[in-house]
C-alpha cells in the first residue's frame, strides 16, 4: 500500500495539477481522507469477509434463506446430539438403579 502522507510534497503537486470541470461537494478532501483512514484501520480478514458477504447475499430475500437453512442445520443438529446424549444417560441410569436394587442380577437393555 502507498504510504503517501497529505503533507507530501509530490502528491499536493500533483493534486493542484488536476483540474476539476464540476463542482466539487462541502468538505471534499476531508472525506475522502476520512474514508482512507477508516479503510486502513479496519482489520483485513473481517473487511474481506464483509465483501464476500455483501457479493453473495445481495438480496435481503436471499440472505433471509441462507439464514433460515442454517438456523434449521443448526437446530435439526443440537436436537439429534441432545437425543443421543438423553438415551446414552438414561441406559446409564437404569443400569445403576438395576444394581442398586440387586448388585448380583444382571443388567438386560
Amino acid at each position: 500500500m502507498n504510504q503517501n502522507s497529505p503533507n507530501d510534497p509530490q502528491l499536493q503537486k500533483a493534486l493542484q495539477s488536476w483540474k476539476i470541470s464540476g463542482p466539487v461537494p462541502p468538505r471534499f478532501q476531508q472525506e475522502v481522507w476520512k474514508r482512507i483512514a477508516s479503510s486502513e484501520s479496519q482489520p483485513g480478514g473481517w473487511f474481506q469477509f464483509t465483501d464476500w458477504l455483501n457479493a453473495f447475499l445481495p438480496r435481503p430475500a436471499v440472505a433471509l434463506a441462507y439464514v433460515l437453512v442454517l438456523l434449521f442445520a443448526g437446530l435439526s443438529a443440537g436436537w439429534w446430539q441432545a437425543r443421543e446424549e438423553t438415551s446414552r444417560l438414561e441406559q446409564n441410569l437404569s443400569q445403576r438403579y438395576v444394581q442398586a436394587v440387586d448388585p448380583y442380577q444382571k443388567f438386560r437393555p
